[in-house]
């Protein structure tokens, strides 16, 4: 078959209609047609999500609050971070800064007084917390690093998901936006400026085929039990109709949260499978099962789904 010739002009408009409606297979499949859809892909993603403030963001959270004295109020030591430039010596390196419109600032309310204990110390426990993920450099982190328990977790807002252009999502699903907690390629971090940089197309590449396998897991049910129940909840009378949708709901959720939980550990057993040659789920899981929930919540808060911190999985999803 002949290749089809079109103005580039149209390549363009029809790969960001592509981008828009289907973000996760554009980036993994898309690239992959030829060098000339590769790059022009590269750069539609670079222009509307990358750049935009509201629909990419890294988010660190210590689950840890600034309470200055009891019954005065808390304020977070969240950390939200947004695009600022690209690295001008190595181009393929992005840098964000904190996003001083949601993160980084002690409210009103705070007293003056407390304005440099409030910044000191969120930007100690942000530190401790990347550095106990990372390493305080690459030679840590192969020995030690806690590559399980991520410091991040990463959003992405497509551009048809409802409230999208605000930087809201409440309760969605893959098809209109991404959470997950994959590495930030090459993650260099300048502490006392809160500023992180990182190869933005390998840190895509990574982001969008774990999406893509967690797409896939949920669009096709695997046990025979969770088909046969959702079945009989399609079939469920008129008078048990709104109870019954509630309950597919939460059997689809409960379903897409073990496709998360597995798709994870294989990306942890790939790493220290790769670094250290053995298992981590055969030896040390156990150990650390409360910081997977916590890696868990944490995701899913951003999804929209768990507003508050605290437990929100089943018992059978902490084994």
């Amino acid at each position: 078959m002949a290749a089809v010739n079109l103005p580039p002009e149209l390549w363009d408009s029809i790969l960001t209609f592509a981008a828009e409606n289907d973000f996760i297979g554009t980036w993994t499949h898309g690239r992959q047609v030829c060098h000339a859809w590769n790059s022009a892909i590269t750069q539609i993603y670079r222009d509307i999500y990358l750049r935009d403030h509201k629909r990419f963001t890294v988010y660190f959270d210590p689950e840890e609050d600034f309470e200055p004295e009891p019954g005065y109020g808390k304020v977070s030591f969240a950390v939200e971070m947004i695009f600022d430039r690209f690295d001008t010596l190595r181009p393929w390196r992005c840098v964000f800064s904190e996003n001083l419109n949601t993160t980084g600032q002690a409210r009103e309310w705070t007293k003056e007084a407390y304005e440099d204990m409030y910044e000191a110390t969120k930007t100690a426990r942000w530190r401790s917390r990347v550095l106990l993920y990372q390493g305080p450099y690459e030679e840590a982190r192969e020995e030690g690093g806690m590559f399980y328990a991520p410091a991040h977790v990463i959003r992405l807002i497509g551009l048809r998901c409802p409230g999208g252009e605000k930087g809201h999502i409440h309760n969605v699903d893959e098809q209109c936006a991404i959470v997950n907690d994959t590495e930030l390629s090459g993650l260099e971090v300048d502490f006392d400026r809160r500023e992180i940089s990182f190869d933005w197309i390998a840190m895509f590449d990574a982001f969008f085929a774990e999406a893509a396998e967690l797409r896939r897991r949920n669009d096709a049910p695997t046990a025979e039990s969770e088909r046969e129940a959702w079945r009989v909840t399609a079939q469920a009378s008129e008078f048990d109709t709104v109870h019954q949708a509630s309950d597919l709901t939460s059997q689809k959720r409960w379903h897409n949260l073990r496709n998360r939980k597995d798709v994870r550990r294989e990306r942890v057993r790939k790493f220290y499978l790769k670094r250290h040659g053995r298992d981590f789920f055969d030896e040390d899981w156990r150990d650390v099962a409360d910081i997977e929930e916590d890696a868990l919540r944490k995701i899913a808060r951003r999804e929209g789904w768990a507003q508050n911190r605290g437990n929100y999985l089943p018992a059978w999803l902490e084994e």
